[in-house]
């Protein structure tokens, strides 16, 4: 099943929620800023829902894990198109950047990189590319640094609706059934 153009877009507005606060703070709660807080609280529970959605719970052998953390700061730079010469006080330069995200959103859409989300780094995790023991690579999003997983000999995870980006199971629960 492949994750759901809707369930896309939150996750794009997700990696995106810092940014909708910090124009909040810089056009100082004007009467457009409520926009930017209602797509920062989307792109909240957005990223929360996709840490907590459990689908087909796996466990495979990893033998090669490869840091993407680089991907998400350099998705980074785009924050600072806001910031550099756009007055959102201006229509017309208001809509250059909603075109602007637009464009970004379409292409991150467009070529799954889902899980490029500042967020999850500030929740505490990492983003991975694994290949596992029968040869397949996925993406892989963990609370564990590059060392923790190399030293196990199996990874317990659960899927995202598109199968394609995995979550490493690792919670309390899970832990205290070992």
């Amino acid at each position: 099943m492949k994750l759901s153009i809707t369930s896309k877009m939150m996750l794009f507005l997700s990696s995106y929620s810092l940014l909708f606060v910090a124009l909040t703070f810089k056009y100082k709660f004007d009467n457009f800023t409520w926009i930017f807080i209602v797509l920062a609280v989307l792109g909240g529970i957005a990223t929360i829902k996709i840490t907590k959605t459990k689908i087909n719970p796996d466990n495979r052998e990893v033998i090669n894990i490869v840091s993407k953390n680089d991907q998400v700061l350099s998705y980074l730079v785009s924050y600072l198109l806001p910031f550099i010469g756009f007055d959102l006080t201006q229509s017309n330069e208001f809509v250059a950047l909603i075109i602007i995200f637009l464009t970004i959103g379409v292409l991150y859409i467009k070529a799954d990189l889902i899980y490029i989300n500042p967020l999850l780094l500030l929740f505490g995790f990492n983003i991975y590319e694994a290949q596992f023991i029968n040869g397949s690579k996925r993406i892989l999003i963990s609370r564990k640094n590059v060392n923790e997983i190399k030293l196990l000999k199996n990874i317990k995870f659960y899927e995202l609706e598109d199968r394609s980006i995995i979550i490493e199971n690792d919670s309390e629960e899970e832990r205290s059934n070992e």
